[in-house]
């Protein structure tokens, strides 16, 4: 970081960014604090990163990383700069340097994974995809949703323990009308701590499924023949611990060159990205087609809420709307929001009552036409993330012709805790 601080904070990105100009050594006063500070402002974007964490998404990080800081908040606050400007900076760094550590394609690689899932998420299907070891999975969520079914009175009662000791249930006089709920797969769930589901775990799904396929293509097929004949024993000695193995002495060398010519075949030849693009430019199809579906059928029946405020929340923050698409949007927004004051000038405001906001009252119609005004946000995410794996690909290809027959030592021993030399 130290190193390329210089050229960083004489480029564009920093001059005239901030109130004041940014100068190199009140910079790096702030970046050598901020590194001492390891568990807030460096371990977290190498830790978080691999598992989904995009770089734009780390700029509450380095805020932290400074109020965490009693020094390096002194120091900020006695500056010509805000917390907020000095957050900045330090995100910039960080980026850069991830980027130059990383290398630009892993960086790519890794905003292309999310950007497929702009397309599943306005679907909300899943991304159906074929995984190196040739069989199928998906990035999906599930959630518990209304069938649309009459609703269920439930009796409440009270368990207590007979003289006997057997359980005995108390009927009580309290019913309670229960809304069907079935398990649904899609792309618009959230995860208990917060955040969107596919967009957070397609990043580790798709990358650490690539070790288990390792290991699963290396002990099957032609792969385990070639291992038995190679330690002369029908069953070799190894034990598999997902992206590890333990071995003998006398299958370890076997094994580890099984393991690495099988992680080298999987890494140039296995297409994720390809896959996953094939599977999330189906999700979208699927998506369209079950939209245009519902609002054929039934095009005044009020829509899936959860959907409707997806599509709200991106298209009112998308600054590429043309003006007929604008125009179409705050229609829609408008026509559901008065229809909204209508149910509740009629019925009044009831916590019970299931329409609350005005995505509660999008129509089929209108659902449909949200998913066709958000479409070329989702064919553009598609075509990006296409352009990316087509890129990688060649990449891939030009490394195994480099690599030829050489071995890969992506897999060697971690540890010997006892062996009598």
């Amino acid at each position: 970081m130290g190193n390329s601080l210089m050229d960083l904070v004489g480029s564009p990105e920093f001059n005239g960014a901030y109130s004041v100009d940014a100068d190199y050594e009140s910079v790096k006063r702030f970046l050598d604090l901020a590194i001492q500070n390891v568990s807030e402002f460096l371990k977290p974007p190498i830790m978080t990163m691999p598992y989904g964490q995009a770089v734009e998404s780390m700029k509450p990080q380095m805020l932290r990383a400074i109020t965490t800081s009693p020094e390096l908040l002194a120091m900020v606050q006695g500056s010509s700069w805000s917390e907020v400007e000095v957050s900045d900076m330090l995100h910039k760094i960080l980026a850069h340097n991830l980027e130059i550590t990383l290398g630009p394609d892993v960086v790519a690689f890794s905003q292309a994974m999310k950007d497929l899932t702009q397309a599943s998420m306005a679907a909300d299907e899943p991304i159906v995809y074929q995984k190196a070891t040739g069989t199928v999975t998906s990035i999906n969520s599930a959630d518990y949703v209304p069938t649309g079914g009459p609703t269920v009175e439930a009796k409440l009662g009270t368990l207590s323990t007979a003289k006997d000791g057997s359980p005995r249930r108390n009927e009580g006089k309290d019913r309670l009308k229960v809304h069907p709920r079935e398990l649904k797969m899609g792309s618009l769930g959230v995860k208990a701590g917060g955040g969107s589901a596919v967009k957070l775990g397609i990043l580790p799904q798709g990358v650490i499924g690539q070790d288990g396929a390792a290991i699963t293509n290396t002990f099957a097929g032609n792969s385990w023949k070639q291992l038995q004949g190679e330690t002369g024993t029908k069953s070799p000695y190894v034990i598999s611990i997902y992206d590890a193995i333990m071995t003998s002495l006398g299958s370890f060398e076997a094994a580890s060159a099984a393991l690495n010519r099988t992680w080298k075949k999987t890494t140039i030849e296995y297409d994720v990205l390809g896959e996953l693009h094939a599977g999330a430019v189906e999700a979208l199809a699927k998506g369209r087609a079950k939209l245009h579906a519902a609002a054929d059928l039934n095009p005044d029946g009020l829509a899936d809420a959860r959907h409707a405020a997806y599509f709200i929340d991106v298209i009112s923050k998308d600054k590429a709307l043309n003006a007929d698409a604008e125009r179409a949007f705050w229609k829609i927004l408008y026509d559901a929001d008065s229809r909204l004051k209508d149910v509740e000038s009629t019925y009044g405001k009831s916590e019970a009552f299931r329409l609350k906001m005005a995505a509660d009252l999008i129509t089929n119609r209108q659902l449909f036409t949200l998913f066709m005004i958000n479409k070329p946000n989702a064919d553009n995410a598609l075509y990006l993330s296409k352009r990316v794996a087509n890129n990688l690909k060649m990449k891939r290809e030009a490394l195994g012709r480099e690599l030829g027959s050489n071995p890969s030592n992506q897999y060697y021993p971690d540890v010997l805790k006892s062996f009598d030399f």
